[in-house]
């Protein structure tokens, strides 16, 4: 998955695509569960990071819409798994994610959202500490009251 989506990734900005921060944020997903149980991994690499987060701010300021939004908080989230530091950064997090909510409910768009969540996070809580496993839990259960799966 890795490697495809770093492929997908590398023509998107071969063919100048407006919109590289898909592929790019899904190789940056898998690249973590990848490294998640490995004592020593690598952190996410800064100026992939910032090449990233100016897609999505571009997107955002020519032609906003909820997957860009989500896509910078979702960013902000690789970046504190990536760190461990989930637990410290999770106010912040979540207070993104209430304001998302607020301007876009359709579960079916959550939806995706929390797979993305449980792809990450299953991984990690096997990992990490019990205040980041806790994080984790407490942040995949708020993207699962936001679809309309069962509780």
């Amino acid at each position: 998955m890795a490697a495809h989506y770093g492929e997908a990734e590398k023509l998107a900005r071969e063919n100048k695509d407006d919109n590289p921060y898909y592929p790019a944020a899904n190789r940056i997903a898998a690249e973590l569960v990848l490294g998640f149980g490995k004592p020593n991994r690598s952190g996410l690499d800064a100026a992939e990071i910032a090449a990233v987060r100016e897609s999505l701010a571009k997107k955002m300021g020519e032609d906003p819409d909820f997957w860009s939004a989500v896509g910078l908080t979702e960013l902000k989230i690789y970046e504190a798994l990536a760190d461990r530091k989930l637990a410290t950064a999770l106010p912040g997090i979540l207070s993104d994610l209430t304001r998302m909510k607020d301007r876009v409910i359709a579960p079916r768009m959550w939806d995706s959202v929390y797979d993305q969540g449980e792809f990450v996070f299953s991984p990690y809580v096997k990992a990490a500490g019990v205040a980041e496993q806790e994080a984790a839990r407490k942040l995949l259960a708020r993207l699962k009251e936001y679809t309309a799966r069962e509780k």
